[in-house]
């Protein structure tokens, strides 16, 4: 059961930290093809 939590908690921060680096990576292009 701590197996189980412990994986779905690293698989929610993994989705997590795609998500903020997608859009990171979408903001740094907008302000490069802004300038």
């Amino acid at each position: 059961m701590a197996v189980r939590l412990q994986f779905e908690n690293s698989n929610e921060v993994g989705v997590f930290s795609k998500l903020t680096n997608s859009y990171c990576l979408v903001a740094i292009g907008g302000s490069e093809n802004f300038y």
